[in-house]
């Protein structure tokens, strides 16, 4: 049997760059969000809701987004195609009639709007058009 001495590098280089090529593909950046999850301190009209743990997103690394709007439950997609762009696709959530005062509606159309993000001081601002406010979340409490 004949030995090949760089076969073994040769490879670890081919695994290498492919495993590099793979995190390249698709829509978020690196240090994007992809794989974050977070939970709404404010709403696009100033809005602060009493439990952020009832409004939250999950991004998923497949673009496909989950998200809690108050006593519903939903998922949907999500993209990032170029620099700080977010845009959602239809988000199908449960019809469950949430106590008056619920914010869930609201979270759901400010997400509905959104065009842009900002990652600052450990917060993700989404940027919801017609001179509103941004949405404003902090990461979520596992």
């Amino acid at each position: 049997m004949k030995k090949h001495p760089l076969r073994l590098p040769a490879i670890a280089a081919a695994s290498l760059v492919a495993v590099l090529l793979a995190g390249c593909t698709g829509g978020d950046r690196p240090g994007g969000l992809a794989g974050t999850s977070w939970q709404a301190v404010r709403l696009a009209d100033g809005t602060q809701p009493e439990d952020p743990t009832r409004l939250t997103l999950a991004f998923g690394s497949d673009g496909r987004v989950a998200v809690r709007a108050d006593c519903n439950r939903g998922s949907g997609t999500w993209q990032s195609p170029a620099g700080q762009r977010l845009t959602f696709g239809p988000i199908a959530t449960t019809k469950m009639g949430c106590p008056p005062g619920s914010l869930g509606d609201q979270f759901l159309a400010d997400l509905g709007r959104a065009g842009a993000y900002s990652l600052a001081s450990g917060q993700l601002e989404i940027a919801t058009g017609n001179g509103m406010e941004p949405l404003v979340l902090r990461p979520a409490v596992p």
